[in-house]
């Protein structure tokens, strides 16, 4: 199971299917679980050209519509809203379990977009600055953003957040883990994260 990323995979996920080393023999059933929040742009296809490569076929293509963390553009205040799309998401889950254990075959993505409208973005899916982030003075210093962070970019210096690396993936995960929601990104502040999402 992978989020999607602008439109596609993110870039961690291109590269450790990349980088597998895979011996292929006999009849697989290989199965790729999306997360998303819009649309699920070209996610799969970009997941079933990099298995290719290894000499295995996508068999099934599957989608959770889950809540879309991308604050920068979507308001996660209203937790009610956010708590149905959750429970939706449960059962959908439960739907997919079904499908794979039974080893249902097919292109079960309803939510992608043409190759030709995804390509600009997905171009975009690469490392960004992470200039932008900033911790405000009310840290109560707990490391969740450090810990959580999948690119290893932030450290805890004097009890303090600290970006050590000049690029992320900006998937905010430190921004929705922080319990009180006091990191801005530049001059805009993303509203609130309902609770119920974060990990």
């Amino acid at each position: 199971m992978t989020p999607v990323y602008f439109f596609g995979l993110l870039s961690i996920v291109s590269e450790f299917v990349r980088n597998l080393d895979l011996c292929v023999r006999g009849q697989h059933f290989v199965y790729h679980v999306v997360t998303f929040g819009t649309i699920t742009g070209q996610s799969h296809y970009m997941m079933g050209k990099a298995l290719r490569k290894k000499g295995l076929n996508l068999d099934g293509r599957y989608i959770v519509k889950m809540v879309d963390t991308y604050t920068l553009m979507f308001d996660l205040s209203d937790e009610e809203k956010c708590e149905k799309v959750m429970k939706d998401a449960e059962v959908c889950i439960d739907r997919v379990i079904e499908k794979v254990v039974n080893r249902v075959r097919g292109d079960f993505d309803n939510r992608k977009i043409p190759h030709w409208l995804a390509f600009p973005y997905t171009y975009c899916n690469r490392k960004k600055s992470t200039a932008p982030f900033v911790v405000l003075g009310r840290c109560i210093r707990c490391g969740a953003c450090a810990k959580k962070c999948p690119m290893g970019a932030i450290e805890m210096r004097d009890n303090r957040p600290i970006w050590i690396k000049e690029q992320c993936l900006q998937c905010l995960g430190c921004l929705h883990r922080c319990r009180y929601s006091l990191f801005s990104m530049g001059k805009r502040q993303s509203n609130m994260v309902s609770s119920s999402i974060r990990g």
